[in-house]
């Protein structure tokens, strides 16, 4: 029963959800107004469904690699009676893996593993609300309150006009990045997800902001904003590194949010078990920990792609499929 305390901040992952120049581009709006509204404070996501992909394969950079986190669900800013989020976890490390999920609905919290939920108690319960963050708080889900402010390392923006993307009309901006000022943001972020793993499976440890700043050789970012309300719906951030005795790798992150601002169904989960029964169930998921990163059909893992990839960040880009979900 230890191992939950010591689980219960994965809670914050929820909240990482996770300057350029002005002009018109191809879809005739000014992307300066673009990226003042989609990142700004006054524009947060009150709901939504999220999707969070954090990958690191960076050998000789000094982060964690493998790093691998998936997050997923429901959220909707806090009420009178607490936050409300559902949410699906995964982390992955050299040490192995995790999956679990976490409910709070109505002032109460459940942890699910495998097809069961259990009930948190109320200390627990307040702990986990007290750790969610930003994406179930009254004022909602925006970057800059968590320390992440694209703004500031996006460089060269471009308009690639606009597409759909879950059945929205939304505005397609790629820029090039200030290394300096990303490896910032990403010192921060990556240094509270390693952290995170390394107090769920043991392994961690985070890259200096001066280290990092001098791993990253690259970086490109892909920005989905709703070409109406101008609500971010999608970044995804592909970095470049070269570690120690040349090593090339990749650290990307990818940040989704579908229906913002929308209804979510959130609710208690049913027929919920007694905390008393989740000892046994944690010692079950803790003997299936399998190491090692997804492979191909071939058997070609993630961390082989983009030794192959040779630093080119084209070639290591295709490397993600490799990654699943």
């Amino acid at each position: 029963m230890r191992q939950l305390p010591r689980l219960l901040p994965l809670a914050l992952i929820a909240t990482l959800a996770l300057g350029g120049c002005g002009g018109a581009g191809s879809s005739g709006q000014d992307t300066s107004a673009l990226l003042g509204d989609t990142f700004s404070a006054a524009r947060p996501v009150t709901s939504g469904d999220l999707s969070l992909a954090v990958d690191v394969s960076a050998p000789g950079a000094g982060l964690p690699s493998p790093l691998h986190v998936r997050l997923d669900g429901p959220f909707a800013r806090s009420t009178a009676a607490g936050p409300r989020f559902a949410m699906n976890l995964r982390l992955g490390t050299a040490a192995g893996t995790l999956a679990f999920g976490l409910i709070a609905s109505g002032g109460h919290g459940w942890v699910v593993i495998g097809q069961h939920a259990y009930t948190l108690p109320g200390k627990t319960f307040r702990q986990l609300a007290g750790s969610a963050g930003a994406a179930s708080t009254p004022s909602g889900l925006n970057l800059r309150s968590l320390g992440v402010d694209p703004r500031s390392w996006l460089r060269d923006v471009r308009d690639e006009g606009t597409t759909t993307l879950n059945g929205e009309q939304v505005v397609h901006l790629t820029a090039g990045v200030d290394t300096a000022r990303l490896a910032a943001d990403l010192q921060g972020l990556l240094g509270r997800a390693s952290g995170i793993a390394g107090a769920a499976l043991g392994a961690g440890g985070s890259a200096s902001q001066a280290q990092l700043a001098s791993a990253v050789k690259g970086a490109h970012v892909d920005i989905w904003t709703g070409a109406s309300d101008h609500r971010l719906r999608r970044i995804r951030v592909f970095v470049n590194v070269k570690g120690s005795r040349a090593r090339t790798g990749v650290i990307r992150l990818d940040l989704a949010i579908a229906r913002p601002n929308q209804p979510q169904p959130i609710g208690p989960p049913a027929n919920p078990r007694p905390m008393s029964d989740l000892a046994a169930a944690l010692a079950v998921l803790l003997q299936r920990k399998a190491a090692g990163a997804t492979g191909s059909a071939t058997g070609e893992t993630y961390a082989q792609c983009i030794a192959r990839s040779g630093g080119d960040l084209a070639a290591a880009q295709k490397c993600a499929s490799l990654l699943g979900g």
